[in-house]
């Protein structure tokens, strides 16, 4: 809501309040005024709320610009109450509310204008204050959300190098190898990188959009490991809509393809499914004998982002036979 709007509602709901409050007062203390007198006085005491309203506004506003806070609101409650005690008597000479209260004497009427001033002053007090507190939580908002912004945007630009750094190196071995699939590698290279640098300010994307690049990946693993690698995907039309953070299964494959052995005999085999509100991907286990370190960057890289977007770790298990990493879904 708007600050315009929020001081709209407030104008209206006190002033009408203050309408209200005469209104029952003249209901409860006398029982023969007519109704047609009782919505005129109703009235008048409304538009009295409503004139005070604008007159206090008028002088916050030009005052606030140049004294203090404090100062300006002691200036507006004096002011105000001097001229609310004057106007009250003013308009008492015709609302039969007053008038017809036995016993009222001149100074209760001019009292009763400065409590529906200060009534005022204080509805508006306590406007500013929930604005100023509102203009701090979203400020607050916004720069935990650049904050945020700037953790995902270095996160991936580490994400991006790493990627690059482990095709290049997978290219270099087809190469040695003379492997005939090395200029389809490197054109299927080029399309991945492509889809990461168009989408680099997506960080949350949809599982359906992210198996595009997930298979263009995997397009690129068959022309150098033929058969001895396969990916199922088990996932519901539904569940292609849920959202993940961006590369999570093209990073996953990659380790899966890292740190296993791919051969003839060793088939991996990496499979996508959904259980519950986590996205699971699966491979079958067949280390590698020769010892290779590992950075471990693209798993504590995804755990970080899911961290930040979803407010929730990754899960990763490991059992004899298989390797199991569970993604949050949003």
């Amino acid at each position: 809501m708007t600050h315009q709007k929020l001081y709209l509602r407030i104008i209206l709901l006190s002033s009408l309040s203050v309408g209200a409050i005469y209104l029952v007062l003249s209901i409860i203390r006398n029982d023969e005024h007519q109704l047609l007198n009782l919505i005129l006085d109703f009235f008048k005491i409304f538009g009295f709320a409503l004139i005070f309203w604008a007159i206090n506004l008028s002088l916050y506003t030009f005052l606030i610009r140049r004294i203090s806070l404090q100062l300006t609101y002691l200036i507006i409650i004096v002011i105000g109450s001097i001229v609310a005690y004057y106007a009250m008597l003013l308009l008492s000479t015709y609302l039969s509310i007053l008038t017809e209260v036995r016993g009222i004497k001149t100074a209760g009427i001019g009292f009763r204008g400065i409590v529906a001033n200060l009534l005022i002053v204080t509805f508006l007090y306590s406007t500013n204050i929930f604005n100023k507190f509102k203009e701090i939580e979203a400020e607050n908002e916004r720069l935990k959300r650049n904050q945020l912004e700037n953790q995902l945007s270095q996160l991936k630009a580490q994400l991006n190098p790493h990627f690059l750094f482990n095709s290049l190196s997978t290219l270099k071995a087809m190469v040695e190898n003379h492997d005939d699939n090395s200029v389809e590698y490197l054109i299927k290279l080029s399309e991945v990188y492509r889809y990461l640098l168009e989408n680099s300010t997506s960080h949350l994307i949809s599982i359906k959009e992210e198996l595009k690049i997930a298979n263009a990946y995997f397009f690129m693993l068959k022309s150098r490991f033929e058969n001895n690698i396969q990916l199922k995907i088990n996932l519901s039309d539904e569940d292609l809509e849920e959202r993940i953070p961006a590369m999570s299964l093209q990073l996953l494959i990659e380790n899966a393809v890292k740190h296993n052995v791919i051969s003839k005999g060793k088939h991996l085999t990496i499979e996508i499914a959904r259980d519950g509100s986590k996205l699971l991907i699966i491979n079958n286990l067949q280390p590698k004998r020769t010892w290779e370190e590992s950075t471990k960057i693209g798993l504590k890289n995804l755990n970080n982002r899911s961290k930040i977007l979803t407010h929730k770790e990754i899960e990763v298990q490991q059992t004899e036979r298989e390797f199991i990493v569970k993604i949050p879904l949003t």
